[in-house]
């Protein structure tokens, strides 16, 4: 048939003794969201590397336990556009010659802004079918700009790097599969503390467990510069994309601190107008993401400078930036804010204001505070007792060593372990 390129290359499935995946790993906080029972498109979006592929092909090997091969197709918008085939057609042409009915079928279309009118196609096949769509894109603005006719039809399914629990149960499983018949309580009685110092420099990309010998610092760099020099190239046109290489590594050398589009601009030399738009670019992208100091009810004060944090710890790396831990530790609560947060992005995530005096606190979320610290000894904890005592605010204390804890009843001291790893005791890692 000449519509090959399902079957042979993105379909192994559709190829007679085909035997079907069984080492993958799992990721429930999403892999759940795509067989939620409902007929919504699933928009699946995330920077480049952080496993949106990987996580169709799970869902894949899952529906392939009780579904028909034929009946599941996964396009590549890669492709798609090299072929200049639409949507609709690659989709009727393999129906016709899988004979099989589209109302049957379970579609998947990876890095689908590569497809020129994908969400028209994507429309028509919601509206006259009944069939289970699922699509992926790097870039999320454009995605969101060409979403107003899917309306009322889809569901965002937002995807980051792993999480510290998520990179926990990578590495123990991984250790399993290569060495078969081990015990696992010997396998997952790894110090927490090398794990921890592992994430804390290398981040979160799944990749790092599925291949068998990897530089961290190339990967993350490809990563970046298929993001930058890639999607954002395509997307907006940029004549100087090295810019944005540049505006990162100012963004990376003020973590943790509020930094304005004019400062910006003159470390990196380019108009503030300009520098807005490759701020913007980078946001898009989900290289970085925004938070801004809270204002009155819950909205953002555009009076003072944002902050700005990194998708992965690890791109820190990759900018040459190798932060004190504290600053690490402030982006890995973030991300763990960001992670577990039910809204879209960083817009429900503040930094704030205590008092008069101007004194802050890390993040703000839907009324709970957190303070981050690597490390509280006896003048830490009185000067935080002070401050939320006065205040009369309620704050979570995060750090990865306490020489001494706030007695305040408004402090509620944590290991970050222990934050990190609600569901188990750190000890069972050791």
């Amino acid at each position: 048939m000449s519509f090959i390129d399902p079957s042979k290359y993105t379909n192994p499935w559709h190829e007679p003794g085909y035997s079907r995946q069984t080492n993958l790993f799992d990721r429930p906080r999403y892999t759940n969201k795509f067989a939620d029972g409902s007929r919504l498109i699933k928009i699946v979006l995330g920077a480049r590397r952080v496993g949106k592929s990987s996580l169709l092909n799970w869902h894949i090997q899952t529906l392939l336990k009780t579904h028909k091969p034929k009946n599941v197709l996964l396009l590549s918008g890669d492709i798609l556009d090299l072929q200049n085939k639409s949507i609709l057609d690659a989709v009727s042409e393999y129906c016709k010659a899988a004979d099989t009915m589209i109302d049957d079928m379970y579609i998947f279309i990876d890095e689908v802004q590569e497809v020129e009118h994908w969400q028209k196609d994507v429309k028509i096949l919601y509206d006259t079918s009944n069939c289970s769509l699922i699509v992926t894109g790097s870039a999320s603005s454009v995605i969101a700009q060409e979403t107003s006719k899917l309306t009322g039809r889809h569901v965002v399914i937002n995807v980051y790097t792993l999480s510290f629990a998520e990179f926990c149960d990578f590495h123990t499983r991984s250790q399993t599969n290569k060495k078969q018949g081990a015990n696992k309580s010997e396998i997952t009685r790894k110090n927490k503390e090398e794990l921890f110092e592992k994430y804390i420099h290398i981040g979160g990309y799944p990749e790092f467990f599925s291949q068998q010998s990897i530089n961290t610092y190339e990967y993350i760099k490809n990563a970046i510069e298929s993001s930058l020099y890639r999607d954002l190239l395509n997307a907006y046109g940029i004549r100087n994309p090295a810019f944005l290489v540049d505006i990162m590594k100012v963004l990376a050398d003020s973590l943790t601190n509020p930094i304005s589009y004019t400062t910006i601009a003159k470390r990196v030399g380019l108009s503030e107008e300009t520098t807005k738009l490759y701020v913007a670019y980078l946001l898009a992208s989900q290289l970085i993401f925004v938070v801004h100091k809270k204002g009155k009810s819950h909205r953002i004060t555009k009076s003072s400078n944002p902050k700005y944090y990194f998708n992965d710890l690890g791109v820190l790396q990759y900018l040459g930036q190798e932060s004190r831990l504290g600053h690490k530790m402030e982006n890995l609560v973030f991300l763990q804010l960001l992670i577990d947060s039910e809204h879209s992005l960083s817009e429900h995530i503040f930094y704030d204001t205590l008092d008069s005096d101007n004194n802050e606190v890390d993040f703000s979320r839907n009324d709970e505070l957190f303070e981050v610290k690597a490390s509280v000894d006896t003048e830490t904890a009185l000067k935080i007792d002070t401050i939320f005592g006065d205040a009369q605010r309620h704050v979570m204390l995060i750090a990865h060593n306490f020489l001494a804890r706030p007695s305040s009843t408004y402090v509620t001291p944590i290991d970050v372990l222990e934050w990190l790893l609600p569901d188990q005791d750190v000890k069972d890692l050791m």
